[in-house]
């Protein structure tokens, strides 16, 4: 979709004094509301776009299929909320009983500090922090309740997945919203591995020893302290932008975030205390506040002002204005040289060495897309269709890095320049 209609959509999705005239919207063509709806899906942001739309009386400018098609949504996401609802109690229940600590990470967990209503918001899993001395109970309970572990291997997360789950969700886009999609739950020992890109940065230790009992839709469980899940919705935003695939709803959430606790100065100040313990923290939340902020038209309270206009050095604000809004309104996943600007900030500008390894992994990832599974009954034309498939994903994988190492060849030179303008130095990166 075009930038300049992305645009448009943010504008209409800030905050309300914010909102500009949306009668534009009746004006566009079929195949516009098809790239609209999908850019929507993609970013997680369609069922409060259309929320918007009706509370602020403007649904009569979308045209009646797809109005029809967004209400089914918004109900097939009621019900699917409600259904995850009963399931992430039920895990809650079991995780007490065996004594696990643990800490509930997005989701249910961000109502209503970050999002108004969980029912306009698109989850498909359950994240969950866990005390490393706690996993082996996590796992007993997860099996307990119908989940078994997946093959799935990451640095970050163990996942687990429902058993014997058969059911298929309706084809298209929305089964997206369908209680049938398939609901995965993922185990994770520590905030972020931060270390594995590249960068060494200190974060806070043990956080599930200051969680909070918490409720949301009369649910009970435990979430983590207030300043420590800011600083998890911070990190969480950094590190995937920096693998290439954010989605913009997740920039929203710390916009509605700012925007609500605006005049909340003392816990601005607590939180701004406690990332000093942890550089560059400081820095890195000055950036995502500035983007999430200039994406959404948040009100920015004093402190992060005064604090994010301190803590980024120039290049971080200049990285936000040049590269960091465009590239957000794709989700971060046309291009790879605008993240690798980012990550560039938080390598030590001496280590060399370490920068061409980590850019050469980005560029190039070296390891190959996991083997298509084999058709079970399907026969050898299954399997011919099945390895075709399997080597045209390969080769646009393959286009894809080369297309990336391209434009960042091409943008390097320009950002350097740039950078080292605004800094008043020479190119360092």
């Amino acid at each position: 979709m075009k930038q300049e209609l992305a645009r448009k959509i943010i504008d209409y999705l800030a905050r309300s004094g914010m909102c500009k005239d949306p009668t534009w919207l009746a004006g566009l063509k079929r195949r516009q509301w098809e790239q609209v709806i999908q850019w929507l899906d993609e970013g997680g942001l369609t069922l409060f776009w259309w929320n918007r739309c009706k509370t602020t009386g403007s649904e009569a400018l979308v045209p009646a299929e797809v109005r029809a098609q967004l209400d089914r949504n918004l109900l097939d996401n009621a019900l699917r909320v409600a259904a995850m609802a009963e399931e992430f109690d039920s895990i809650n229940r079991r995780f007490e009983e065996l004594g696990v600590r643990y800490v509930a990470l997005k989701g249910f967990a961000l109502i209503p500090a970050y999002f108004p209503d969980a029912a306009l918001r698109t989850s498909y899993d359950y994240d969950y922090l866990v005390s490393p001395d706690s996993m082996e109970r996590a796992a007993k309970a997860l099996i307990s309740v119908g989940y078994h572990r997946t093959p799935v291997r990451t640095a970050h997360h163990v996942k687990y997945a429902p058993v014997g789950w058969t059911a298929c969700p309706p084809p298209g886009r929305d089964r997206l919203y369908s209680r049938q999609f398939r609901r995965t739950v993922e185990l994770h020992p520590r905030l972020w591995n931060l270390e594995s890109l590249g960068i060494r940065m200190a974060l806070p230790e043990k956080p599930w020893e200051r969680r909070q009992q918490r409720t949301s839709r009369g649910l009970r469980f435990y979430g983590l302290w207030e300043e420590d899940e800011l600083t998890y919705q911070v990190l969480h935003v950094f590190w995937h932008i920096l693998n290439c695939w954010c989605r913009l709803g997740s920039l929203f959430e710390i916009a509605y975030l700012l925007d609500q606790r605006a005049g909340d100065s003392v816990f601005w100040e607590q939180f701004w205390v406690h990332l000093g313990n942890y550089p560059p923290l400081p820095r890195l939340a000055g950036a995502v506040f500035q983007l999430a902020a200039g994406l959404f038209g948040a009100a920015v309270p004093e402190a992060v002002r005064t604090e994010s206009l301190q803590s980024p050095p120039d290049s971080l604000a200049l990285w936000v204005e040049r590269y960091g809004r465009a590239a957000a309104l794709n989700n971060f996943a046309r291009d790879k040289h605008s993240s690798l600007f980012l990550l560039r900030e938080f390598i030590e500008i001496g280590d060399e060495a370490a920068w061409r390894h980590v850019r050469g992994q980005r560029l190039f990832p070296l390891h190959l897309p996991g083997r298509t599974a084999k058709a079970p009954l399907g026969g050898v034309s299954a399997g011919l269709k099945s390895a075709w498939k399997q080597r045209v994903y390969i080769a646009e994988r393959l286009a894809h890095h080369l297309k990336a190492a391209i434009l960042y060849s091409w943008h390097s030179p320009r950002w350097k320049r740039m950078r080292g303008e605004r800094r008043g130095t020479g190119a360092t990166s």
